[in-house]
């Protein structure tokens, strides 16, 4: 009774320290997810208004291109008029009339080279925005991919199936290691795959024991044949954009805590699904 006791009391306290650190990162999860919205929201502002702004400057420019063109035409229609007031004088006034209109043109069209300058520097501040938009956007798409559960939908769980077929009656042993709900839905729906396509699957649900997987390993016993149907499950769910990989066999072990299992712990292939990476 004493045994007993004392393994109880071993149990209790490993369950214990495994609810203290599941709880902190499910907290976890739940500040980078907030954060993530906070980050999406400040550079769609800050992408929005920085469109709006070269949008604004080339208003600006395109105004000013308007007012220096209507400066000039202003210019040669005063010009021609002083210059037919002028007319019935000496040459040496129709000279300097035409010089001043000269010179007038001249500032006009130094001023118009400075405005098509400010163009080409907003267009290419517009174009940086641009960019800086896209960057952002393909960002913000790595970072909900990365926060996003891992899911299969109807259409590749029947690719799955097929290609897992032509390796039916294969056994394998299937651990889902952790119990958030991401978890738990990868792992039933690779197990539902695996049962349609013939394969015979004995499954367990680890909860401590200081076994710790990031993504889908599969490990095949060395004096099997069964490396070609290994390396076809884990292209496989590569190809679904599941992080999936191959694992040294005898590295794969069997978490202290089991529940729910009817595993064999002889399979010649073992599965074990753990965390997103």
């Amino acid at each position: 009774m004493e045994s007993i006791d004392s393994l109880t009391s071993v149990v209790q306290k490993m369950e214990a320290s495994f609810r203290f650190w599941h709880d902190w990162s499910n907290w976890l999860i739940v500040i980078t997810i907030i954060a993530g919205v906070c980050l999406y929201f400040f550079q769609y502002k800050a992408n929005e208004t920085a469109i709006l702004l070269g949008k604004e400057k080339d208003k600006l420019s395109e105004h000013k291109d308007r007012e220096q063109a209507l400066q000039i035409v202003n210019v040669k229609n005063d010009a021609a008029t002083k210059i037919s007031e002028v007319k019935a004088g000496s040459e040496e006034n129709i000279a300097q009339v035409k010089a001043e209109a000269d010179k007038q043109i001249a500032l006009l069209n130094v001023e118009a080279e400075k405005a098509k300058s400010e163009i080409a520097k907003a267009q290419a501040q517009a174009a940086q925005a641009n960019e800086k938009a896209e960057s952002e956007r393909l960002a913000r798409v790595q970072l909900e991919a990365r926060l996003a559960d891992r899911k299969l939908t109807k259409e590749q769980q029947e690719r799955l199936v097929s290609l897992l077929e032509p390796f039916r009656d294969t056994e394998v042993d299937v651990v889902v290691l952790g119990d958030t709900s991401e978890i738990r839905l990868i792992g039933m729906t690779l197990l539902e795959c695996l049962n349609k396509a013939g394969w015979k699957v004995y499954q367990g649900y680890g909860s401590g024991g200081g076994v710790v997987v990031k993504g889908i390993l599969v490990g095949v016993r060395s004096d099997s044949n069964l490396s070609g149907a290994a390396t076809i499950l884990v292209e496989g769910l590569r190809s679904l954009g599941i992080d999936t990989g191959l694992w040294d066999f005898e590295k794969l072990q069997y978490p202290s805590i089991l529940m729910n299992t009817n595993l064999t712990h002889k399979t010649p292939m073992k599965i074990f699904i753990g965390s997103k990476p």
